[in-house]
Parts: structure tokens; C-alpha cells; sequence
């Protein structure tokens, strides 16, 4: 009767769920690590819907950028002002969907090969995550000439590269 093509249900601290006109159904946790007051979350949602959808944004998408910037007006208290910059930013700046890929190794002298490696596993998701051998786990694998290159050298070049967002170091 009203030819409805997508539905988006806000569930409180639960977050959202939206049904796309594809027949799609998608929840979408909340983001909020702390609820201080609500008031105003749903005008939020309204209004930057409203800017996303009429922006040609995908509805999935939308109710994600709409359910970010709700859950930042919750940790603050009474209502809160939303502006075009702060929508751009979390739409820009927050990637809307993670998907993490782990991988790690010694690194220690880093050649071709490790860059291909690298940006190939960064290729199976938005985020790639280097767990990176200490001097000490390196030492034991390698021998006691190794590491050639210290852990802080070898952090410093991984973090240069495009394809690497963190590095982390481990001894095992």
C-alpha cells in the first residue's frame, strides 16, 4: 500500500536494524561506550539520515553513519548539535564496516617479498594488524646474531608502509 522501500528500527543502546529494499536485513550495533543522556539521539538519527539519503548514500550505510553520530551525542549531556563537518568526518573518517586481518613475523630485513606478503593480506580486509617478534623472540629463532635490525627499526619501517595500520609486539 505505501511502497516502502526501507525500514530502519532504532533499538535503543542495542543500536539499529534497517531492512533494505533488496530484502536485506542488517543489525547495527550501537557505539556508545558510555550512555549519558538521550536526549536528542533520535532527532540525530532523523537528521542525518535524512542528510545521507539525500547524499544518494546506500541506506545500509546511512543508518551506520546515522547510528555513529547518536552515539556520540549520547556520552554528552542534553542535546547536542550536529553539523555538516562532523557528519563528514565520521563518514569519512570511520571506516563503517572493519574487517581486520592479522599476520605476523620478524620483519627483520624487510625486502619485496615481505611488501608483497603485506599488501596482499591487507587485500582481504580494510585493516591489517602486524603482530611483530621482540629482539628477544627474534634472537631465539634466528640465533644470537639476530635481530640484525632492532624492534624499534623494524616497528618504524612496518608503520611506514601504506598497507600496515598497527604493529604490535609479541615475544612468541
Amino acid at each position: 500500500t505505501f511502497n516502502i522501500k526501507n525500514i530502519i528500527v532504532t533499538l535503543s543502546e542495542e543500536g539499529m536494524y534497517t531492512y533494505s529494499e533488496s530484502g536485506e536485513g542488517q543489525s547495527i550495533d550501537a557505539t556508545a561506550t558510555e550512555i549519558v543522556d538521550v536526549t536528542g539521539a533520535g532527532d540525530i538519527v532523523i537528521a542525518v539520515l535524512a542528510d545521507q539519503i539525500s547524499r544518494q548514500t546506500d541506506i545500509l550505510t546511512a543508518a551506520k553513519v546515522a547510528n555513529r553520530m547518536a552515539g556520540q551525542s549520547v556520552q554528552k549531556i542534553g542535546t547536542q548539535v550536529v553539523g555538516q563537518k562532523q557528519i563528514d568526518q565520521v563518514r569519512n573518517d570511520t571506516d563503517l564496516e572493519d574487517t581486520i586481518v592479522f599476520t605476523n613475523g620478524c620483519f627483520d630485513i624487510l625486502h619485496a617479498g615481505h611488501v608483497d606478503f603485506l599488501q596482499r593480506a591487507k587485500s582481504y580486509g580494510n585493516k591489517l594488524f602486524v603482530g611483530l617478534n621482540s629482539d628477544l623472540s627474534v634472537r631465539n629463532l634466528k640465533g644470537e646474531t639476530r635481530p640484525i635490525n632492532s624492534l624499534k627499526n623494524r616497528k618504524k619501517v612496518l608503520e611506514a608502509l601504506d598497507c600496515v595500520d598497527a604493529v604490535i609486539e609479541f615475544d612468541e
